[in-house]
């Protein structure tokens, strides 16, 4: 099999990947349903769920991969991170706005 080698430390990309996908899932949520921190929450626990997948299925014999309790923690955080800016970035964005849709409040 072909092994493609990544430069770089192992839990920065595990916890860049989960905030991508934590972050995407819930801007994609978001343009079918209120998101609030209900689904917040929901979207951490379906995220927490996937990462102790791939860890778990990383003990498969012939898998050739090590599981390690430090990547599920890199991707619980980084996911954790991704749904945090989301919010506020949300927020951010809602608050300079008013009712007319209109930037700025003019």
């Amino acid at each position: 099999p072909v092994v493609v080698e990544i430069e770089g430390n192992d839990k920065v990309l595990h916890w860049g990947a989960y905030f991508g996908l934590s972050f995407l899932l819930a801007t994609w949520l978001s343009s079918k349903t209120a998101v609030r921190r209900r689904e917040l929450l929901l979207i951490w626990v379906v995220m927490a769920v996937l990462a102790a997948l791939d860890e778990i299925t990383q003990l498969i014999p012939g898998v050739n991969r090590d599981a390690d309790i430090s990547d599920w923690l890199a991707d619980m955080i980084g996911s954790g991170c991704g749904l945090l800016t989301w919010h506020f970035l949300r927020r951010k964005w809602f608050s300079s706005r008013d009712v007319s849709g209109r930037a700025g409040g003019r």
